[in-house]
């Protein structure tokens, strides 16, 4: 069997599951890292300032970052998840290919799907599979086996199928190595909520983050001001988007001279 199964046999097998997935080139690596997703260049050490934050205490009305600096790409390539009312997949869909893993600079950033990466919990990165989909992965030198959730998007190098945390590679015994020939195997869809957050910009100060956020609301739209935990950073968003809506959202944001923005993951205030 081959170690490699193309595109067109992923979709083929997919689409048997009742799955969609996003275009191939989505979650390209705009910095050519060979790891996992790029970090986000917003990303702040708690405590530290963000580039161009202001030192003192003038309000800031220029954003630090637009949402396309934040993140390379204009969509996040979850915004392709099937329907909710998709079966589960088939448990008969596999994939031969090499496995990689990641961690060390990429510890404490966010992955695709905006969660915080951490290497010590099992995860894995996979180009095209909805977030949220449960893999089993298996190290074809030893037959060990691990389930994984796919919460990242990745591998960039083209021989590679899945980007494993540390601590899933370290499960298989291929972290020596480095990479692996694994085959995996779906075991699990649960489908995600189809709400979305839409990220206009980020400030320095909330003073900055309120003259968009009254701007937005003038313009009809229902803004929010999202607090940074640890770092003065205030990003306008419009959280709980359902995705039906988005493309009139983005209408309207282009309307007014917001053309860059980005889709993330809703993730309910706990």
């Amino acid at each position: 069997m081959k170690r490699y199964t193309s595109r067109a046999a992923i979709i083929a097998a997919l689409a048997v599951a009742g799955l969609s997935l996003p275009p191939l080139g989505a979650g390209a690596d705009p910095q050519g890292d060979v790891y996992g997703i790029p970090p986000l260049p917003s990303f702040v050490a708690p405590g530290a300032r963000e580039p161009g934050a202001a030192s003192s205490g003038t309000p800031q009305t220029t954003p630090l970052t637009t949402a396309s600096q934040e993140e390379s790409r204009d969509e996040s390539p979850d915004l392709a998840l099937p329907d909710s009312s998709s079966p589960e997949p088939s448990r008969e869909y596999q994939l031969e290919g090499i496995a990689s893993w990641y961690g060390g600079k990429f510890q404490g950033r966010l992955t695709a799907n905006g969660e915080v990466f951490d290497t010590h919990q099992i995860s894995a990165a996979h180009r095209e599979l909805p977030f949220g989909t449960i893999v089993r992965v298996t190290n074809q030198r030893n037959q060990r086996s691990v389930d994984v959730r796919i919460n990242d998007r990745g591998p960039f190098v083209d021989n590679r199928v899945i980007d494993l945390s540390r601590a899933a590679a370290d499960a298989i015994d291929m972290t020596s190595a480095g990479i692996a020939p694994v085959t995996l195997e779906i075991i699990h869809y649960e489908p995600e909520c189809t709400l979305r957050t839409v990220q206009i910009a980020s400030f320095s100060t909330r003073a900055g983050a309120r003259s968009l956020h009254d701007t937005l609301a003038r313009a009809g739209l229902s803004p929010a001001i999202e607090d940074v935990p640890n770092q003065s950073v205030y990003r306008v968003i419009i959280p709980s988007v359902p995705e039906e809506e988005l493309p009139e959202v983005r209408r309207r944001l282009a309307s007014i001279g917001h053309q860059n923005v980005l889709i993330r993951r809703h993730r309910p205030q706990s």
